[in-house]
């Protein structure tokens, strides 16, 4: 299932942005909470997810937007 709350793939802890790669179709959600940001594909189904809570390479603290476009994110 998607969209339920949680931590796991499929699962968000406040989602506040998403976007969504108009080459790929792919949807991208940043979570506020979750510190990090799940790839999703037009299915549905959840295909990556990378972020944390922190200051480090790859981490976040409280994200609330991005922007994706032929795969990549900023």
């Amino acid at each position: 299932m998607i969209g339920s709350f949680g931590s796991e793939p499929g699962q968000f802890d406040t989602p506040v942005g998403v976007s969504i790669d108009p080459i790929t179709g792919h949807l991208y959600v940043v979570e506020d909470l979750g510190n990090r940001i799940q790839k999703i594909t037009t299915t549905g189904v959840p295909i990556a997810v990378w972020g944390g809570s922190g200051t480090g390479d790859g981490q976040f603290q409280s994200p609330y937007d991005l922007a994706a476009s032929q795969g990549l994110v900023w």
